[in-house]
């Protein structure tokens, strides 16, 4: 089975040109646009967890922050020079 990988910068992009066409959408053409609202049930989790298990899901992890440095994680996200995701550890 083979999969497709995005990266986060094409996943963003897409989201955020449909935000942009909802907006000349409703401007120019009084419609209306309606966004679905993800939602994840057992099923998706048990699919991750085993793409997760054979090895089909890395993720790229670029630090692990305590809730108690929030704060300079958030700064640190806002300089864009981080790689991956940025952890907030409630622990």
């Amino acid at each position: 089975m083979q999969y497709r990988q995005y990266s986060g910068s094409q996943v963003a992009w897409q989201e955020w040109s449909k935000c942009i066409l909802a907006l000349f959408t409703s401007i120019s053409g009084g419609k209306r646009v309606l966004f679905p609202i993800p939602t994840i049930d057992k099923n998706d989790l048990l699919f991750l967890r085993k793409l997760y298990e054979e090895g089909h899901y890395k993720p790229l992890i670029d630090r692990v922050c305590s809730l108690y440095n929030i704060v300079e994680a958030y700064q640190y996200v806002e300089t864009r020079q981080k790689v991956g995701n940025v952890i907030i550890s409630v622990t």
